[in-house]
């Protein structure tokens, strides 16, 4: 664990050929997921708001928020999908109700991995 990192994270990965509907991110069950990777020391900061394209009924999202997440250690084992987990919040929190991000894009620099991500809306 790096002393220099605010946040702690698990990575889950969705089982080979499965998919979820983005209606149901609420009701992820993380117990038929692949964990990654746990206790890893994260940055989590946001970096932009913007505007998601197709919120035709009242109760969709709008607007998609960006976060960029910077994680020692864990290079090339994050893909595209994966969902980042929050762990930094009380530990009597359920899964589900902590901060959760859906991987987007990540990429290795000289001195850390970095991860973009959206802000899965419950």
């Amino acid at each position: 664990m790096n002393p220099f990192r605010r946040n702690t994270i698990s990575i889950y990965r969705f089982p080979q050929g499965t998919s979820i509907d983005s209606d149901a991110w609420e009701y992820l069950d993380f117990n038929t997921m692949d964990l990654v990777a746990e206790n890893v020391s994260a940055d989590i900061q946001k970096k932009s708001t913007t505007s998601k394209p197709g919120a035709a009924l009242p109760g969709d999202v709008a607007q998609v928020q960006i976060w960029e997440i910077f994680v020692d250690g864990v290079q090339n084992t994050i893909e595209k999908g994966d969902v980042v987990v929050d762990m930094t919040s009380p530990f009597d929190v359920e899964i589900n109700k902590r901060p959760r991000f859906q991987v987007t894009t990540s990429y290795w620099t000289v001195f850390q991995y970095q991860l973009y991500c959206e802000e899965l809306q419950t």
